[in-house]
């Protein structure tokens, strides 16, 4: 065959050793570095020797064997600017062919490395490709709400706490006990004294007088109607849910994207909402874990690699689940900022490593009250003694006892006083005597007839313990599932337009009123038979059944009188530019054959050997190398915006693909029918899309 060269090769450059390259080694493609392939171990770079003089040419030797072709590389290089071309030598004549092969001459030293070349400058960013469509959303009715889940058990009750150290308040008092037996009658009477007149009553007194005797215990009064108090409310249980994401600054609204967090305003201590996908960094889908928690309920945002770093917050408003069931559901959750720290305070950076921790678990319902307990056993030891009550008002006079029998022992009899005159006027009566010595008591008087004043109540005695909270009811029945909303299906027109952008009006066959779409909704509008042929753009204007868009997105081209009309996701924030890697610092390029160098400067290369072919289509360029008993070929494809089928004839199971070098893993494409490769994903615009095969 003829020689074959590789359009586009770059400028070569001066191998370091770390360069990455693929070879196929037992049949299976293998990264390695040209270190290991050609054992490079760069040395300081020397001075720049003299040219030494040009030895005269030695005989031609004979043509060793050809060697191993090596695996075709699966990874296209960047474009080098090509070189002048030098002037042509002139041919010298053609000696005669010797009969005798001469001895081969010495091998010349190496001149020392010339100096390397100033780094050139940096080359500027390119041109950001454009954000790919966001697909269709799927229609279709949402299904109804699954019965809610049984009420859990009720948790075990708390261990009785320690005896009380302080008593309890005294009981009331008991009522007044019988009176005592009357003492025995006295042996001697006194005399009788003159009755004194009554004294003034004296004033309450301020020493209190002896505490009585307690009396009996009453009965135990009859159980009461009215429930006890409710005890204290227990401390909130805590959670051990946590959950891992990444922080999203780039958007205040709408999806955070997969396993990301975002907050509604760019101040995060500010934020009033707080949105969270279903599916966690790890692509976890946690939908059922965030649908429980609740108004009042507090979260922490911290950062995996620093408690220091936090956010507070508790829920202040009902949460909402948007996109239910979809691959892009998330929660919204209304909050309130409780406390924050670090870069929490001043804001978490996007891509930051986060975890979702739930603070507060749900408030189970209220259990009723359980029944009074029994009372206890009569105390077998007093209680302390409670502060006396202050004196009464003195009681009415009780009757006079009888009088006691007569004296034997007279008294003293008092000096007389003169005798006056015969007055016609009563004179003042004489001082009283001094009394008598009081005779002995006479007996009790009968029981009185007239209760006495009833003693001041006692305060009331301690709460008995709360009785055991009673077992959770059953849960509800489910309620009825809700009407069917109406939805985003079904939406259709035949109005003839043109695939571009602008404003664009069609005819539908539903009306505003029987569909879900509304004015500011982004929809997609495609052709039915081929639905790569479609415009989108936010809707202006729907009455009736006219529908304004203007359009500015499309893909295809064409007049088509036959659409499927569907919800489309707004276009994404455009990525952040990566770096721009360093510019080459070298020209040329080295061929090794198993560790020993073959040549350098290489600017192209040409394949031979038996079965080798290679051919050029446009951008694709194909060369097919046997070896080991197996014929690889690789099709290179520039890939055009959201790109998937790529056509190719293979072997079922023996083709590998690549996009922009990366290899794929077998769930990310479909290779089953030997003539086409469709991937999971559609490329990016002028994505390069390798696809190797052998047999």
């Amino acid at each position: 065959m003829s020689n074959a060269q590789i359009p586009n090769l770059p400028a070569a450059t001066a191998l370091n050793g770390t360069e990455q390259l693929e070879i196929v080694q037992a049949g299976t493609s293998v990264r390695t570095t040209t270190q290991q392939v050609a054992g490079l171990f760069p040395g300081p770079t020397g001075g720049q020797g003299a040219v030494g003089p040009t030895g005269p040419t030695g005989p031609t030797g004979s043509t060793g064997n050809t060697g191993p072709t090596g695996a075709a590389s699966n990874v296209t290089g960047p474009t080098g600017s090509t070189g002048p071309t030098g002037p042509t030598g002139p041919t010298g004549p053609t000696g005669a062919a010797s009969t005798v092969a001469g001895p081969t001459g010495p091998q010349g030293t190496i001149g020392p490395t010339g100096v390397t070349g100033s780094t050139g400058p940096t080359g500027p960013n390119g041109d950001i490709g454009p954000t790919g469509s966001t697909g269709p959303t799927g229609s279709g009715a949402t299904g109804p709400t699954g019965p809610a889940g049984v009420q859990g058990i009720g948790g075990p009750t708390g261990p009785t706490g320690a005896a009380s150290t302080v008593a309890g308040p005294t009981g009331p008092t008991g009522g007044v006990g019988p009176t005592g037996a009357t003492g025995a009658a006295s042996t001697v009477t006194g005399p009788t004294g003159a009755t004194g007149a009554t004294g003034p009553t004296g004033a309450g007194s301020t020493v209190a007088g002896p505490t009585g005797p307690t009396g009996p215990t009453g009965p135990t009064g009859a159980a009461s109607t009215v429930a006890g108090p409710t005890g204290p409310t227990g401390a909130p249980g805590t959670s051990s849910n946590l959950f891992l994401y990444l922080a999203n600054t780039g958007a205040t609204s709408g999806y955070p994207g997969d396993g990301d967090i975002l907050w509604n305003n760019a101040t995060q201590t500010s934020a009033t909402q707080i949105n969270v996908s279903h599916l966690t960094d790890n692509n976890v889908d946690v939908d059922i874990f965030l649908a429980l928690l609740s108004v009042g309920e507090q979260i922490i945002i911290q950062s995996q690699t620093s408690s220091a770093s936090y956010q507070t917050w508790t829920i202040s408003g009902t949460p909402t689940n948007v996109n239910p069931g979809a691959a892009n559901s998330y929660w919204t959750y209304p909050v309130t900022l409780n406390a924050s720290g670090g870069a929490g305070t001043t804001g978490f950076a996007n891509g930051a490593a986060l975890f979702l921790a739930l603070v507060n678990g749900v408030t189970g319902p209220t259990g009723s009250t359980g029944p009074t307990g029994p009372t206890g056993a009569a105390s077998t030891v007093a209680g302390p003694t409670g502060p006396t009550g202050a004196n009464g008002n003195v009681g009415a006079t009780g009757p006079t006892g009888p009088t006691g029998a007569a004296s034997t022992v007279a008294g003293p009899t008092g000096p007389t006083g003169p005798t006056g005159a015969a007055s016609t006027v009563a004179g003042p009566t004489g001082p009283t005597g001094s009394a008598g010595t009081n005779g002995p008591t006479g007996p009790t008087g009968a029981a009185s007839t007239v209760a006495g004043p009833t003693g001041p109540t006692g305060s009331a005695g301690a709460n008995g313990a709360t009785g055991p909270t009673g077992a959770n009811g059953s849960a509800g029945s489910t309620g009825p599932t809700g009407p069917t909303g109406i939805g985003y299906a079904g939406l259709t027109s035949s109005t003839s337009n043109t695939v571009g952008t602008g404003s664009l009006t069609f005819t539908t066959n539903l009306t505003s009123s029987q569909t879900a779409f509304a004015v500011g909704e982004r929809v997609r509008i495609a052709y039915t038979v081929t639905p790569t042929n479609y415009v989108e753009g936010i809707i202006t204007s729907f009455s009736g059944t006219t529908l304004v868009i203007t359009s500015d997105a499309f893909g295809g081209s064409g007049t088509y009188t036959s659409w499927n009309i569907v919800a489309a996701g707004n276009v994404g924030a455009t990525g952040p530019t990566g770096a721009t890697g360093p510019a080459g610092t070298g020209t040329n390029i080295s061929v090794s054959d198993e560790g020993s160098v073959l040549t350098s400067g290489v600017t192209s290369f040409n394949f031979t050997g038996a079965g080798v072919t290679a051919s050029a289509v446009g951008t694709a360029v194909t060369v097919n190398i046997p070896g080991g008993g197996l014929t690889y070929s690789r099709t290179s494809f520039t890939a055009t915006a959201g790109q998937t089928t790529f056509t190719v004839t293979y072997t079922v199971a023996n083709v590998q693909v690549y996009v922009n070098g990366i290899l794929l893993a077998t769930s990310e494409y479909t290779a089953t029918n030997g003539t086409s490769v469709v991937l999971g994903t559609g490329a990016g615009v002028n994505s390069i899309v390798d696809v190797i095969t052998w047999v």
